[in-house]
């Protein structure tokens, strides 16, 4: 029986690891981060150097001039699992604890309102002290995500006037070089044959006249 009591109570030494008087664990780190997303939602993520961060830690959300040690949280959202990582979604609705502040910087949706805040973690069973840095993040107006920006018109560029050295000239169509044929050597005409003919028929009574004298004069010698 003795020996029995002793495993429990060293199982609930395993279980139940020794907090420092901040609130954190000997030589235990969480870091944390906050995401914010198109639609406004954020996810807050945090880590510790254990083997887990515990169930019994919150995320709580603050405005960025808030002193937490003085001013209530915005927002708080309760760690589900005791996880080495813990990652939490905040996209609107009611949350378990409420308070004036909460209506004060979220619209008719649960939805932080545009502004800029931060996230720590805090240890909801001790004495509620801060067990991270503060992770700043801004919650932007949905028209800076959305809105498109005015693009400038384009300048029409001018055209050029094509110059006449640009254009086209017309390719002169080829044609074929004149044949230079022989001309024909000009004919007679039938007036200077007549001539001709007449020519001759003069010398011939000429040389005919010539031969009867010869053949007269040579009759009468003898």
């Amino acid at each position: 029986m003795k020996k029995c009591l002793i495993c429990i109570a060293l199982l609930l030494c395993a279980f139940h690891l020794p907090v420092s008087a901040e609130g954190l664990r000997e030589n235990e780190i969480i870091n944390i981060g906050v995401i914010v997303n198109n639609d406004n939602s954020i996810e807050i993520i945090a880590s510790t150097t254990k083997k887990t961060i515990g169930p019994t830690r919150a995320f709580l959300v603050f405005e960025e001039d808030d002193d937490p040690e003085q001013a209530s949280a915005i927002l708080i959202i309760t760690t589900i699992g005791s996880a080495q990582t813990i990652h939490e979604k905040w996209s609107g609705g009611t949350p378990l604890d409420l308070n004036e502040r909460f209506y004060e910087y979220t619209d008719e949706n649960g939805m932080l309102k545009p502004g800029r805040y931060f996230a720590v973690v805090t240890d909801f069973e001790g004495n509620g002290d801060i067990l991270t840095d503060r992770a700043y993040f801004t919650i932007p107006a949905i028209e800076q995500w959305w809105t498109a920006q005015p693009t400038q018109a384009p300048t029409p560029t001018p055209t050029e006037e094509p110059t006449p050295d640009a254009t086209a000239k017309p390719t002169p169509k080829k044609t074929a070089a004149p044949v230079h044929t022989a001309s024909p050597a000009p004919q007679a005409s039938s007036g200077i044959g007549t001539i001709h003919i007449a020519a001759y028929v003069i010398l011939g009574v000429i040389v005919c006249a010539e031969l009867a004298v010869i053949l007269y004069l040579a009759g009468r010698k003898k």
